[in-house]
């Protein structure tokens, strides 16, 4: 390596590629190609950017551009980004030559400068611009290139433009030459630039000017101190729908007369601005961002907002929701929250919030008393409402003994609401009880626990016995931190340090992260799609978790990288799911006694750190730890679950294992229910006994052991004739045990745990599933948006129908169609929004749209006695208002009740179409059930018809073979048969002649012949 080299490797600056390589590279998945300026002297290097669909040219200086015609014409390339580069115009005439033979759409030029020689040829256009978006950020352009005499060029470049960025640009003042060029833009940024009043009082002032089809303006750091400044803007754009004017210097926010009655605005961010108080806003807002502000309360918000973020502000209380019927998200995160719900002081009710979808709440200082009651109840226990950071950001702020508790863990079971004239007593009595534990320790000294007990967790891994640390009870964020970091990671360092020490050979070690939910079923967080998880006994590897993915690890840093990463994933859930699910990392140390032998015995030890959801207490809101279940199924000797969790701990609690437990505790004060509870099942646990056995064994010996069973059983079968059920289930076992042993083989988990490692490193990636999620959750709103509407035109109508007073039979009738009309759709509506329902088992399925149409059903019928009975009172109301007496009132009382009779009838018919139509849909289903059942049944059929004739055409063509080998053999027999005869002829004819000559010599031996014969 040359001294040029060196020098510029040390410094950290780019490396020419005539010295280091190609100076291009792909990056964002190969869809960018990134390359330095020199690439310009190399169109050779530029070839491979032909296939990515952005091309970043960065660090340097372009003065001039090489022929890239052939790069244009077969390249797929439709952003071009310059960053970082002194830009020639020369270079941009030259680049315009080459843009029709591109498919370029989109530039952006970042912290560069164009620079331009005198004399400035104008460049030769194209006829259209194919440029719709321009991105100009922090860049400096010569004056020459500005002039009126470059107006074709402005033309050309800004008048087909849709959406215009040009931040961090120093821009002050807004001329009406440059305005008038990007009138037909959609999407308009100038954030952070020192715009002046004047130049935005001025723009209006521009002839003829309008910007006509602006949806987005982006003001975002603007210095603004007052929205009246950008009126004479706003009075430009009609169709203006999000506006951003964060970063301001507002303080006090006063709406100005042209924003209230702009009714195309939908979206106002208004963050980061120092407000700390706000006047009325437009009311057909549906997003409004007020985060990180100073608001201390926020009265009268929009009534059609349907998103509000107040993020970081200092309010006390929420503001009013009773309004905001269409609300969905909120955010009231970072603020000084008490509680949430309190009808008495702040209106706010329990079924207020749950109108919403989304709501952000966390990092609040929550007064943890009885006052939380029904924050704590609703937080807890909503499934329509997704809380964020439930309940891992809701901790307690008073009283001081409360302080850093998570609000989930309060006990509440002792906060009954009072009645009117009572007053709550918190008074108890008090049983004392003495408990006795190996050690007790708190949060500041909890690093104690590792030299002193936990030290003997790692001492007889290597030995070849199992162990296992469970860690149950309350939990809070900092414990959880001390526990992972304090104990966790130190017994893996000490693990894998022993060890390595004291074994001596090649080592296997692997690790897995189990999860456990609260209705038993578990997830492989390294390999979530894998197969089912269950419960397997063998009888020489032990209790096993059958289908769990492993992944080989060399170093304890590389096993504590692989649990945080699996810790990070169970807290992704959402909700309350994550502070209820329970789970297991596992890891597998295994070496061979003698390394020298290609079949050794081979060790086998296993550490397992079990982390216990739930409480000891059966009113916990957690719900109940599944060691409190584990041992009432033990004290009951009631036969143990079939589920995995309860499977594996009771191994570790009473089999082949020895086991430490740690148990957190949280002492409440007089309220507290869950620590004496707590403290009586650490007792019981305490007082098991284990079966600690070293764990060796042969895998080559135990597969032939497995084998010779299964031959044996398959020759007992086979001699009996036919096989029991038990004999099947035998040999069912025996054939997975079998398989188990082959899939101990440390050559196939090290392919295995590969495959695993590439795919979490592919769940890792920034880009991971953002662009389904985004299309997903848009279509999620839009159907949301359809249904709100619809209610909202239905209330409506009922709403007009029950406040109208008089009216003639005809104007009742249509009335009447079109709420029929509104709820037709409002159901196809909700329908259509649940089409992902209608996957599920056709039975359920079935079921379920039964119990749905007789809700809808009654549901209708509740709505139209409703109907009926406000027409009934409104007749009454208005007879009694009227004085007229006699035959005049009699018809008018007659007139009325044909009026509610009307209605009546209207509803009779509604209930009943809407009957038949169930009937119908529910006619057309079974149909389809049945067709479908036709069609499975039929397919079935088929399947068993062509396994019948290929096993026919087996069975005759094995029958041909034997009887064409029994011909065969016949006809062999026969010759041999045929040739014995012809042989037996001969040796007749021979033994005559012999006969013949010893008669002749006179021999008397020939006379024995004969006799002899």
């Amino acid at each position: 390596m040359n001294q040029t080299l060196c020098l510029l490797m040390l410094l950290g600056l780019t490396v020419p590629s005539g010295v280091a390589g190609s100076s291009c590279k792909l990056i964002s998945e190969d869809t960018c190609c990134l390359c330095s300026t020199l690439v310009i002297d190399n169109t050779q290097d530029l070839m491979m950017c032909v296939l990515t669909v952005e091309l970043e040219l960065r660090d340097g200086k372009l003065d001039h551009l090489g022929d890239i015609s052939e790069l244009a014409k077969h390249s797929q390339i439709n952003k071009l980004i310059f960053n970082n580069v002194t830009i020639s115009f020369q270079v941009i005439s030259e680049l315009i030559r080459y843009l029709p033979l591109f498919k370029v759409n989109e530039i952006s030029i970042i912290s560069s400068s164009i620079t331009a020689v005198e004399p400035l040829p104008s460049p030769n256009l194209p006829e259209d611009s194919k440029i719709k978006v321009l991105q100009l950020e922090n860049i400096t352009v010569a004056s020459s290139v500005l002039q009126s005499s470059f107006q074709p060029f402005h033309l050309w470049l800004f008048g087909s433009l849709k959406s215009l960025s040009l931040v961090m640009s120093g821009l002050v003042d807004i001329e009406c030459y440059w305005a008038g060029m990007v009138r037909n833009l959609i999407h308009l940024d100038l954030s952070e630039n020192p715009l002046s009043w004047t130049s935005l009082q001025n723009i209006s002032r521009c002839s003829s000017l309008s910007f006509n089809f602006l949806a987005s303006l982006s003001l975002r750091g603007s210095n603004l101190t007052s929205l009246q400044l950008i009126c004479p803007l706003l009075s430009l754009m009609p169709v203006l729908t999000t506006l951003d004017v964060s970063g301001s210097r507002f303080s006090m926010l006063h709406s100005p007369q042209c924003f209230q009655v702009m009714e195309s605005l939908r979206m106002l961010n208004l963050s980061h601005s120092g407000i700390t108080t706000v006047d009325s806003l437009s009311k057909s807002l549906e997003v409004l961002d007020l985060s990180y502000n100073s608001l201390e309360v926020f009265h009268n918000p929009p009534q059609g907002l349907k998103e509000l973020y107040l993020s970081n502000n200092r309010l006390m209380s929420l503001p009013s929701l009773a309004n905001l019927s269409q609300l969905k998200t909120l955010q009231v995160d970072s603020n000084q929250l008490a509680f949430l719900i309190n009808e008495t002081e702040t209106g706010v009710s329990q079924t207020q919030l749950e109108r919403l979808q989304v709501l952000h709440a966390g990092r609040n200082p929550y007064q943890c008393d009885c006052a939380l009651r029904e924050t704590v109840i609703f937080l807890g226990s909503t499934t329509t409402v997704s809380v964020e950071g439930w309940p891992d950001e809701f901790m307690c702020a008073t009283p001081e003994a409360m302080k850093g508790n998570y609000i989930a863990d309060l006990p509440l079971e002792k906060c009954v609401k009072p009645s009117s004239g009572t007053q709550q007593s918190s008074s108890l009595g008090l049983e004392t009880k003495t408990f006795s534990f190996d050690q007790v320790a708190t949060l500041d000294d909890i690093q104690s626990f590792h030299p002193e007990l936990l030290h003997a967790l790692t001492e007889s891994i290597s030995s070849g016995y199992n162990r296992a640390l469970l860690i149950s009870g309350a939990s809070t964020e900092k414990t959880n931190v001390l526990i992972d970091h304090q104990i966790i990671k130190q017994v893996l360092m000490n693990l894998f340090s022993r060890i390595s020490s004291e074994v001596k050979g090649e080592l296997f070690t692997s690790v897995s992260f189990l999860q456990f939910y609260p209705d038993g079923s578990a997830v492989d967080l390294l390999s979530p799609s894998s197969q089912t998880l269950k419960p397997v006994t063998h009888p020489v590897l032990g209790s096993l978790a059958g289908g769990v993915c492993e992944v080989c690890v060399c170093s304890a840093e590389e096993a504590f990288s692989l649990y945080e990463t699996c810790r990070e994933t169970l807290k992704a859930n959402p909700g309350t799911i994550s502070s209820r699910c329970s789970s297991l990392f596992s890891v597998a140390v295994e070496w061979k006694l003698h390394p020298e032998k290609v079949e050794s015995e081979v060790f086998r030890s296993r550490l397992q750190l079990f982390r216990l959801a739930g409480g000891a207490s059966r009113t916990d809101l957690r719900g109940v730890s599944p060691l409190v279940k584990i041992l009432d199924q033990m004290q009951s000797r009631a036969t143990m679950s079939d589920k995995l969790l309860p499977f594996l701990l009771s191994d570790a609690l009473t089999g082949n294992s020895r086991t430490v437990l740690i148990y957190c505790i949280h002492p409440q004060g007089l309220l507290d229910d869950e620590t004496p509870s707590a403290l009586a099942v650490a007792q019981k646990v305490r007082g098991l006994v284990t079966k600690a056995t070293v764990g060796c064994w042969c895998p080559r010996e135990a597969e032939q052991e497995i084998r010779g069973k299964i031959m044996d059983l398959r020759a007992m079968v086979m001699s009996k004739g036919q096989s029991a059920v038990d004999d099947t289930y035998r040999l069912a076992e025996l054939a997975q045990n079998l398989q188990i042993v082959k899939n101990q083989s440390w050559e196939k988990r090290r392919e295995d745990s590969e495959k695993i490692k590439a795919k979490i490193k592919c769940y890792q990636s920034p880009h991971g599933y953002r662009h389904s999620s985004d299309d997903h959750g848009t279509d999620h709103r839009e159907s949301t948006g359809t249904m709100k509407h619809l209610q909202d035109q239905l209330r409506q109508e009922m709403e007009a129908h029950i406040r109208e007073g008089k009216g003639n039979v005809e104007k009742v009738q249509k009335r009447v169609v079109r709420i029929q009309q509104l709820r037709e759709a409002l159901r196809e509506e909700m329908a259509r929004h649940g089409v992902a329902l209608e996957k599920s088992d056709p039975l359920q399925q079935s079921q379920l749209e039964c119990n749905k149409a007789q809700e809808r059903r009654s549901q209708l019928k509740e709505d139209h006695g409703r109907l009926i009975q406000a027409e009934v009172e409104k007749m009454e109301r208005e007879l009694a208002q009227e004085q007229t007496e006699g035959p005049q009132r009699e018809l008018l009382v007659l007139c009325r009740e044909r009026q509610v009779l009307v209605v009546q009838m209207e509803a009779l018919r509604a209930e009943a179409q809407q009957a038949e139509r169930d009937l119908e849909d529910q006619y057309h289903k079974h149909q389809m059930e049945l067709h479908c059942l036709r069609e499975e049944s039929l397919k079935v059929f088929r399947a068993f018809r062509q396994v019948s004739d290929e096993q026919r055409k087996m069975s005759e063509s094995r029958y041909r073979s034997v009887l064409l080998e029994a011909v065969q053999d016949a006809v062999y027999l026969s010759a041999q048969n045929q040739q014995l005869q012809i042989e037996n002829k001969q040796l007749r004819k021979a033994l005559g002649e012999l006969k013949d000559i010893l008669a002749v010599r006179g021999d008397p031996k020939s006379e024995k012949l004969p006799q002899q014969q």
